[in-house]
């Protein structure tokens, strides 16, 4: 397994985390200057490649991971080799931090889908920063308080729910990440997985996942070409799911 100090594709940062273009959206933004001194020596840039892992389940957490641009997928697997995927990573959200803070193993590996930027910042000096920056400390417990991926991920694999549910709580949920600012009911975005992960989401298969796609398009629902879902009225679809997200 290639741990991270062997990792060959570095870059270098910019200056400072606010010349980055994402820093507005992660826990550093505002950060004091003792704080900001300690990130500026430890924090480093890594390129990852489509395929590669940038840490493995059962992995003893080294840090926290910044994703400057890129897509990562965190994913589980059980003892029978079967993969849970539960959460995607976009630019601006940080991972790593769960099994930092609670002093575990990584529960999950995470897999990059598309080539990445990654600014890695250190387990010792994010506790360093956090003494020096109580602040930071607070940001990151809002970050716990708020994220959904636990609830999300037992919506999308409810077996009370059916496939077609599944996949359009699924399709909400990237539709917050990935479509743009569209003003009126029809909004249209490419899917950042294939269908497998797809499946992997929702706790079924490949095939499932195509009659789930197939049902909604001979409903005139959504329609999906390659990786491209279009929806003509995003409120019909809830209506018709009864569903207010």
């Amino acid at each position: 397994m290639r741990r991270l100090n062997e990792h060959n594709h570095s870059r270098v940062l910019p200056q400072e985390c606010a010349m980055c273009s994402v820093c507005h959206t992660t826990e550093w933004a505002g950060i004091n200057s003792n704080a900001n001194n300690i990130l500026r020596s430890a924090r480093r840039a890594i390129v990852y490649e489509a395929g590669e892992t940038i840490f493995h389940q059962e992995d003893n957490p080294a840090g926290i991971y910044c994703l400057m641009n890129g897509l990562v997928l965190l994913r589980n697997l059980d003892d029978f080799g079967v993969e849970t995927a539960f959460r995607l990573i976009f630019a601006g959200q940080t991972c790593g931090w769960r099994s930092l803070f609670a002093e575990q193993p990584h529960t999950a590996s995470a897999l990059v889908l598309e080539t990445s930027t990654v600014c890695f910042i250190p387990s010792v000096d994010v506790l360093r920063m956090i003494d020096v920056d109580a602040s930071l400390g607070k940001r990151f417990l809002k970050t716990v308080a708020r994220d959904s991926g636990p609830v999300d991920a037992l919506l999308l694999r409810s077996a009370h729910l059916n496939a077609s549910l599944r996949l359009v709580h699924l399709i909400l949920i990237l539709n917050k990440y990935c479509s743009k600012d569209e003003t009126g009911p029809a909004i249209s975005y490419r899917l950042p997985i294939k269908r497998k992960h797809i499946a992997s989401f929702i706790g079924t298969s490949r095939e499932t996942v195509s009659r789930a796609i197939k049902e909604l398009e001979e409903s005139s629902l959504a329609f999906f070409r390659s990786r491209t879902v279009s929806i003509p009225d995003i409120e019909l679809l809830k209506e018709k799911f009864k569903l207010t997200k």
